[in-house]
């Protein structure tokens, strides 16, 4: 359940905002990049958890490649959708 709020409430709140600022085009890059980022915290958990810091960072990378990504996409629909 937290994944669907977490992207919905973020999309609602976040692009709006941006498109004011930046024009529709633009916000389609950037919004992603602070969702995507939010997620850097799970490397202290990874951590502690006693993952390597080089497999830890690895794997945190990677999913902040597929949020970004997939933020792109959402941002488009949101766009195409109204």
């Amino acid at each position: 359940m937290a994944p669907i709020t977490e992207e919905i409430s973020f999309r609602a709140c976040s692009v709006p905002l941006l498109a004011h600022c930046l024009g529709n085009n633009l916000t389609i890059f950037v919004a992603p990049i602070s969702f995507s980022f939010s997620h850097i915290h799970h490397l202290i958990e990874d951590r502690k958890r006693g993952i390597s810091l080089s497999s830890a960072f690895a794997s945190r990378v990677f999913q902040m490649l597929y949020t970004y990504l997939f933020g792109l996409y959402a941002t488009y629909i949101f766009f195409q959708t109204g």
